[in-house]
């Protein structure tokens, strides 16, 4: 059985609040954060996506 792929999606980090938005298809969420930089940003849209 093949594993399926979490789908495609893009973050929107903002630097000064800390916080990014991940942007999936034709739906946003909001990670509070604090993140120290965009790459930490990344790594936790990931894992939000993952555990869904």
């Amino acid at each position: 059985m093949r594993e399926e792929q979490p789908p495609p999606f893009n973050v929107i980090f903002d630097p000064i609040s800390k916080s990014a938005l991940i942007h999936c298809g034709d739906r946003v969420t909001l990670l509070s954060g604090p993140f120290a930089n965009y790459r930490e940003a990344v790594r936790a849209a990931d894992r939000c996506l993952t555990n869904r």
